[in-house]
Parts: structure tokens; C-alpha cells; sequence
């Protein structure tokens, strides 16, 4: 029974061994194709040759699959649907506009207040603190100055 178990992952394994580069042979395919359809894209392309066309494309393809770029990723479009969802979150933010474009800039949830409190707190902890270190710098003054000792002559 160990042995058949044993036996089933080692002849899994070699068979992830093999597909896997041709799996990325095949992304790598597509990839290719995907750089050729942006730059295509491109009304400068039309006064490309083939070969450099081709030549454009092995040097970009090579350059996004040592980067770790894949074909989704030259693809993708930012949607709209999450800026309408934050603008739903501010429009239903029931604490003051500041409290939730605050929370909203560092990406907390509108109706979250404690992280604008806190916030508040320590800027103010800081104000009190550096007002603190200026008052005893001045309460103390500045250093004594030790009177130049009178230029004595030389024998």
C-alpha cells in the first residue's frame, strides 16, 4: 500500500516535471503574441519591416519573461468599479466629510473613526512634545559664556 502511494507521487511529480516548461513554452507563445498585438497598436508600427517588427517584439518578449510579465498583466485595464464603490462607501459614511475622506485616503473604512482619533491624538502628543523641548531650551537660556581670559605677555 506505502509503495503504490510513494509510486503515485513520484509519477505525479515527473509528469508536473514535464508539462510545466511546455505549459510555459505555451505562455510564453502567448506573450509574444500579446506584445505583437500592443505594439501593432501603434501607429508608428506601420512603417516597420517585418523583421523588425519581429525583432521588436523577441527583444520585449524576452525582457517581460525575465521580469516575470505575463500576458494578463500587459493587458489589464483598470476597472471603474472600484472607484464607484469608494465613492458608495463616502456617500454612506454617516461621521463628518473629513473624518471619511481621511479614512478614505488611507484606505480605511469611512465609518472606521479610529484611525483619524488616534491620528489626532499623537499630531497633538507631538505638538505638546515639541513645545515642551522649546520652552526649556529658552527657559534655560543659552550657554554661559566663559569671559576670554586678558592676553598675557610674552617673556
Amino acid at each position: 500500500m506505502r509503495a503504490s502511494y510513494t509510486a503515485r507521487v513520484l509519477a505525479l511529480l515527473v509528469a508536473a516535471c514535464i508539462a510545466l516548461p511546455a505549459l510555459s513554452y505555451a505562455q510564453s507563445g502567448d506573450l509574444r503574441s500579446t506584445i505583437r498585438a500592443e505594439v501593432q497598436k501603434d501607429p508608428r508600427s506601420q512603417e516597420m519591416s517585418q523583421a523588425e517588427l519581429d525583432a521588436l517584439v523577441e527583444v520585449l518578449a524576452a525582457r517581460a519573461e525575465s521580469d516575470g510579465v505575463t500576458a494578463d498583466d500587459i493587458t489589464w485595464r483598470p476597472t471603474e468599479e472600484r472607484a464607484s464603490e469608494s465613492a458608495v462607501q463616502v456617500e454612506n459614511c454617516t461621521s463628518t466629510a473629513l473624518m471619511c475622506a481621511i479614512n478614505t485616503t488611507f484606505g480605511f473604512s469611512p465609518d472606521n473613526l479610529w484611525f483619524p482619533i488616534t491620528l489626532g491624538i499623537l499630531a497633538g502628543l507631538l505638538v505638546l512634545l515639541l513645545g515642551e523641548i522649546i520652552y526649556k531650551h529658552h527657559k534655560h537660556g543659552h550657554p554661559l559664556e566663559i569671559p576670554a581670559a586678558p592676553l598675557q605677555e610674552r617673556v
